[in-house]
């Protein structure tokens, strides 16, 4: 769509639509000497189906041409254009990524660049691997994709991401090549907290934009410790100066503008968390900020300066051979428009502004409780607002705060106030988790969240059902209390450990030290429930083993999951009448496969995709190791089902001691609460024609006749009512089936 200079729409086209074609979001449009170059992504089913296009048009909107491109004719195949822009010579050269050409089924993408005529016909087109030397010697090659690109006098230079060894640790990557695509330098700006921080990770070039200046130097923006931030590079790759700009909120900068070519400072944009507070209620908004710098980047407001590390390395450049196909359809629309309100918030003007402080917070079950620490530099805070949980619960003018809240997780924001008027203040945040002293023999269950994020309602809810079904469950933030006297004093119930990793994009890895107390603690005989986006990518070699699944691929950047289809899988776990929509994060779902004898697939992608996304592993069928796994790349806050009744399906195969011989059970007790009543029968009822799920159709065969029917809650009425006979055996105390017939029991949490 093309606007005058106050918004009024002059004309409105679509390209290439047809039925069920989808475009990314990221499109990039650059102007030409006639016309404009766009560049974006044809989004396919499959991810590995993908393919960038190029369109171009004239002035009036007009279609020139557009073409779809593929960079290679292997399967599969998956390509990305990220940014394009048109060559002094009237051409146009576009970056983003293709598959590993060495190895497509892996799903790994490489940073590509190619170079075409005014027709959209390749002159030449290459990848660029980024490889890392390993400490023996060995290369890996890591996955990279360019996003964006800047012309220069005697070649290209490209920014983008790296995606170092594993799949959060993120990286930058800045590098140039000659006219015809050849390698010149390569700089690797590596995440300074391996799989932590993401110093230049996250937001480290998403969406940023490379400019080069007039006398050669290189700019770009990116993020920085979760602020958003400048980096300069000569045209020989040495770094020059960088800095910093917020206050470690979740913000980035996306684009930014060179004043004058760089010799009038530099203006930036970018989302940026902001705080909004109204009484004792504050609210956190996702909003834009603007700022202006001088040539050396100052802006005088909530910045600072840093020094990243600098990786030089040697790329050999891949030659590719890319396909294309014409399109041809161009549709006129007519824009719907209207204002939009908006509100300036001046965060620093001519100040100087209150620094980052740096903030410790501590529970000591011990007493005093909460204790948070800070250290400013001296005369720069006057006073310290405390808020808990979103709530204000304190107003400071030390250097610490005591508090002893209810046990649970507690958000606390510390906000750092100056006397100038116009300098907003600081924030900063940490997360405490405050939990009675239970002793760890008590505890069957360890809900274990490794996420920076706030607990959401539904890990609140599992530690509700979990106490519903008569375990003792503790929430915790590490796996620093798995150990083999978990539960040690409940031998009715097998101890399980609920591990939350999170999804994309909040999703923490294990360590090796996670990976080695998971590993100890199921061949101790302790069950594990484990979900998260990096189930596939950040486990060791020894616990993927123990956890029965392989993962085959990461999934799409762009990937759904809009319906979670329930499994059986043969093994003890039977999932299949829990089929419900899910409404979590879709991207990078890990595909996953069972492996080996025990294990099976639970839950798949109901999108039609065919992607297994949990396994189920007991490891007493193929082993001397009595541990039972179930294995998720989703999230149950994103499940909208029966979650209290999937729970219990899992804590019956999960939570119930093995034992050599069949489940125990108590005939007639339905429901599994351990009380023969009223809600035994309409529990039955439920499972008839309700479509209740139960995990014991033993207990639900109250006239053991080796059928669920509408005689079983008639039969447990005419006991409690009318004098009826009394249940068969197992009663009126829990055991094992003495009849043979076709139903299944895997247990109750009743009965040991």
């Amino acid at each position: 769509m093309q606007t005058d200079d106050v918004g009024n729409p002059i004309w409105l086209n679509t390209y290439g639509d047809a039925p069920g074609r989808r475009f990314a979001e990221k499109i990039e449009i650059k102007q030409c000497s006639v016309g404009y170059i766009i560049c974006g992504t044809l989004l396919n089913s499959n991810f590995d189906e993908d393919k960038g296009f190029l369109l171009r048009i004239g002035n009036d909107g007009a279609l020139i041409w557009m073409r779809f491109y593929a960079m290679s004719d292997l399967s599969p195949n998956h390509t990305s254009f990220k940014d394009v822009d048109q060559t002094e010579t009237g051409n146009f050269i576009v970056t983003g990524h293709t598959l590993n050409l060495s190895n497509p089924s892996l799903l790994e993408t490489e940073t590509i660049l190619m170079l075409v005529d005014n027709t959209g016909t390749p002159i030449w087109s290459y990848s660029y691997p980024s490889n890392a030397i390993n400490p023996d010697g060995t290369v890996t090659q890591e996955i990279n994709t360019g996003e964006s690109l800047t012309v220069l006098n005697d070649g290209y230079a490209v920014v983008g991401q790296v995606f170092q060894n594993q799949i959060d640790n993120l990286a930058c990557e800045l590098f140039t090549v000659d006219s015809n695509g050849l390698y010149v330098w390569y700089r690797l700006l590596p995440d300074t907290n391996a799989g932590g921080n993401r110093a230049l990770g996250m937001n480290a070039v998403s969406n940023g934009t490379l400019r080069d200046l007039p006398g050669g130097d290189l700019v770009f923006i990116g993020g920085y410790q979760n602020n958003a931030a400048l980096l300069r590079f000569d045209n020989s790759g040495t770094f020059i100066t960088a800095k910093y700009f917020g206050n470690s909120r979740d913000q980035h900068g996306t684009s930014f503008h060179a004043e004058a070519e760089g010799n009038a400072g530099f203006t930036f944009v970018g989302p940026s968390e902001v705080a909004i507070t109204s009484g004792i209620t504050t609210t956190i908004n996702l909003d834009f900020r603007v700022g202006r710098t001088t040539v050396g980047f100052a802006t005088g407001c909530e910045e600072g300066d840093f020094i990243p590390t600098v990786i030089n390395r040697e790329v050999i450049p891949r030659i590719i051979l890319p396909s294309f196909e014409d399109v041809t359809n161009r549709t006129p629309r007519t824009a719907i428009h209207g204002p939009l309100n908006w509100t300036e918030n001046v965060i620093c003007q001519n100040c100087t502004c209150v620094p980052v402080i740096d903030i410790s917070c501590d529970y000591e079950i011990a007493g005093p409780g909460v204790v948070i620490d800070w250290d400013p530099a001296p005369g720069t805070i006057t006073f310290v607002e405390v808020r808990r949980d979103g709530e204000l619960i304190g107003t400071v003018d030390g250097n610490t705060f005591t508090d002893d809240p209810s046990p649970g997780l507690h958000r606390y924001e510390m906000s750092f106030f100056n006397n100038e008027p116009s300098c907003a203040p600081t924030h900063s945040v940490c997360d405490v988790e405050v939990s009675p002293s239970v002793p760890i023999q008590l505890v069957t269950d360890l809900v274990i969240r490794t996420t920076d994020e706030n607990a959401d309602e539904s890990t609140i809810c599992l530690v509700a059902d979990l106490e519903e079904l008569g375990r003792t469950p503790q929430l915790v933030t590490s796996t620093e209390l798995l150990s083999a006297e978990l539960g040690s004093e409940h031998p009715q119930h097998n101890p399980v450990a609920w591990l939350l990793l999170g999804e994309y994009p909040h999703q923490q890895p294990l360590s090796d030290s996670d990976n080695e107390q998971l590993v100890q603690y199921l061949l101790s005989g302790g069950s594990l429930y484990i979900e998260g986006a990096d189930v596939g990518f950040s486990v060791s070699a020894d616990l993927q083993n123990a956890l029965g699944f392989t993962a085959l691929e990461q999934g799409s950047a762009n990937g759904e999951v809009p319906v979670l289809e329930g499994l059986n899988s043969e093994h003890g776990l039977d999932l299949s009448e829990f089929s419900a929509e899910y409404s979590g994060s879709g991207q990078f779902v890990d595909h996953l496969a069972p492996a080996g004898e025990g294990s099976g697939a639970v839950f798949q992608n109901g999108g039609g995709v065919g992607q297994i996304t949990a396994v189920y592993h007991d490891a007493s069928v193929a082993s001397s190791s009595s541990h039972r796994v179930v294995t998720s790349s989703t999230v149950l806050s994103g499940y909208l089902g029966n979650q209290f009744g999937l729970v219990e399906q899992m804590v019956a195969s999960l939570g119930t001691p093995a034992t050599s011989g069949s489940p125990q059970f108590l005939r007639a007790d339905a429901n599994g609460d351990g009380v023969i009543n009223i809600g035994d029968a309409v529990f039955g009822l439920g499972y008839l024609f309700g479509g209740t799920p139960a995990i014991c159709r033993d207990a639900l065969d109250s006239n053991d006749d080796g059928a669920n029917d509408i005689g079983d809650p008639i039969y447990s009425l005419a006991f409690l009512f009318s004098g009826g006979f009394a249940p068969p055996a197992p009663f009126p105390s829990c055991g094992e089936d003495p009849s043979s017939d076709s139903l299944d029991c895997l247990g109750t949490v009743s009965c040991p």
